[in-house]
């Protein structure tokens, strides 16, 4: 069985009543969060052992802004894991000053932090439960409430079918005033159907092309990037101007504009999997893991690079390959598919027709491949493209040697034992 952890997004149908219940919960949970950040920071030496700061936060938590016991414990935990990533994070800063690869002072922990959204981290069973007619049980500070929910259909039916929940965060819109429960819902699906496999599909990624990819039927698909590296370039420009000014007013329209940054590259990367995705098919993309440090390394930068170098470098470390990966990746499990990461050294560089490999097969990352030894000329990325289904194919192969080595010894084994 195959296992997918998916998030439904759920719309509250509050009266003024629980609205109002929900906003003073949603208060005290934050003023606990603040205060046992502050106390952490203060008088514990910002520690992250949960053991330490329970003993000596709980019995305030509780008391004074007269949260259920299991918000309390919740409050600890995310006071624990964020000051660990913070010290994380302060320990990889301090690598890389020694290795010379910045001069920045890390400011992480000098101050504690702080919590301004009105957001609940619920536990399934413990503080919300589903019932029936699309109604959810969740704590007010008072006694518990029953909500009507609405929101994505096959998300509803996940729920009323009995889907295994997981954690759930409670959330205000404050523009709307609306609020919403995100539910983490585990799908089990059955395992991949070898029978029913039709294509093997290569993708290429890029920043010139979004996606290049060819299947085992010569059948090709592109998306030009031209109008992600407009928009890329507008919020760039505005983030500059605002950045210039340096004032409240500025720096909250520059959050708001990471905001909306971040939202339009994700609906393009949802839009761009739904694009990729078929119905028994196998793909292969690139394994780029680590590839924005080690490229970002070797680029110009600061007052060493021109203007159109900086603008190179802001594009490059904007483009989010890995998120269109994870989305292409948990889609899988819905078109009876399965994606491999295949080995990208050479992909680019490797004639698809005589596997040569030569750097002058594409000079100065041209768009044109021309084989330096058999003379075949393709689009550059189409030829990737080429290389990673091969790859892919391979492994694919060896993915089904393996599945039928291990079923033949399971036969063995079970033929082998003595009769009783």
């Amino acid at each position: 069985m195959r296992k997918q952890v998916i998030s439904a997004k759920l719309k509250l149908k509050t009266s003024p009543e629980v609205f109002n219940s929900l906003r003073l919960l949603v208060n005290a949970y934050k003023d606990a969060l603040n205060f046992t950040s502050n106390f952490t920071f203060k008088y514990l030496n910002k520690t992250s052992k949960q053991d330490i700061i329970h003993a000596t936060c709980y019995e305030t938590c509780r008391t004074q802004f007269c949260i259920s016991a299991q918000l309390t414990c919740s409050v600890i935990k995310n006071i624990c894991s964020i000051y660990k990533g913070l010290q994380t994070k302060l320990e990889k800063h301090e690598e890389n000053v020694k290795k010379g690869y910045t001069k920045k002072v890390y400011k992480g922990l000098s101050k504690p932090p702080k919590f301004y959204k009105n957001t609940i981290e619920l536990q399934y069973k413990k503080d919300f439960t589903f019932k029936k007619n699309n109604q959810v049980s969740i704590p007010t500070l008072g006694n518990r409430v029953t909500v009507s929910y609405e929101g994505y259909a096959k998300h509803v039916d996940h729920i009323q079918n009995g889907g295994k929940f997981g954690g759930a965060k409670l959330l205000l819109d404050s523009k709307t005033k609306t609020w919403y429960l995100i539910v983490s819902i585990t799908i089990e699906n059955k395992d991949i159907n070898k029978k029913k496999i039709q294509t093997i599909k290569g993708i290429d990624v890029g920043q010139r092309n979004l996606f290049y990819s060819v299947d085992s039927n010569n059948k090709t698909q592109f998306e030009k990037g031209n109008k992600v590296k407009q928009q890329c370039r507008k919020y760039s420009r505005i983030r500059k101007n605002l950045q210039k000014k340096d004032t409240p007013n500025s720096k909250k329209v520059l959050k708001r504009l990471g905001q909306r940054e971040r939202r339009f590259n994700s609906d393009t990367n949802h839009k761009l999997s739904l694009k990729l995705l078929t119905n028994n098919c196998i793909l292969g993309m690139e394994d780029l893991k680590g590839l924005q440090e080690n490229t970002m390394r070797k680029r110009r930068k600061g007052n060493n690079a021109s203007e159109k170098q900086r603008r190179a470098n802001h594009e490059h470390s904007s483009w989010s390959y890995a998120q269109l990966k994870d989305f292409v990746s948990y889609k899988t499990i819905f078109y009876n598919s399965k994606l491999f990461l295949v080995d990208p050294h050479n992909t680019s560089k490797m004639c698809n027709k005589c596997k040569h490999v030569d750097d002058l097969n594409r000079p100065n990352r041209a768009i044109k491949f021309r084989c330096v030894n058999c003379s075949y000329e393709v689009n550059s990325d189409l030829n990737a493209s080429y290389n990673i289904m091969n790859l892919t194919t391979d492994k694919w192969r060896s993915h089904l040697s393996r599945r039928r080595l291990s079923s033949v010894s399971k036969v063995t084994k079970a033929k082998s034992k003595p009769k009783a």
